[in-house]
């Protein structure tokens, strides 16, 4: 019973030892080697779009927060005007404070439309560059990785 447990083990030693022996090509290194550029290229290409997308998305919020504010402050001014033509005299007490609390609103709505027209655009062009710059390290380093593989191919064995 022991003799047949160890036999099974050698067995399977033997067996899973057989199994993991592999021979590497120079076609599957050639075949990663593609596959390793096709990859970084495409990374790269997606990196450098959302950068891009990053700062049209910035611009177009900007943009609808402006035009949201404006649509408001529009709404106020005519809110205002038809406050201050009410003519009864009980309904002008109330209507001052009112008015004054619509052109209060009206100044705030002011302040932070100037205040998102002056924000800076995003400006990613550095980020940009980064980028390019470290997909040009990898890609050399890819090309350091490879560059002695066909020579290592036809090196004779003696």
């Amino acid at each position: 019973m022991k003799t047949n447990t160890t036999l099974i083990l050698i067995l399977v030693a033997f067996l899973s030892l057989a199994g993991c022996k592999s021979t590497v090509t120079l076609e599957a290194m050639q075949k990663q080697k593609s596959k390793a550029e096709s990859e970084l290229s495409s990374a790269k290409k997606e990196l450098l779009e959302l950068a891009t997308m990053k700062e049209k998305y910035s611009l177009d919020v900007r943009k609808e927060q402006v035009a949201t504010l404006t649509k408001r402050q529009k709404q106020v001014n005519k809110d205002i005007k038809s406050i201050k033509s009410v003519e009864s005299a009980s309904a002008q007490k109330t209507a001052g404070s009112m008015v004054d609390n619509l052109e209060k609103e009206n100044s705030k709505l002011s302040k932070k439309i100037s205040s998102l027209n002056s924000i800076k655009q995003e400006d990613w062009s550095s980020a940009k560059d980064s980028i390019n710059a470290e997909f040009t390290r990898l890609e050399q380093q890819i090309k350091e990785l490879t560059s002695n593989i066909e020579a290592l191919n036809e090196m004779e064995v003696e």
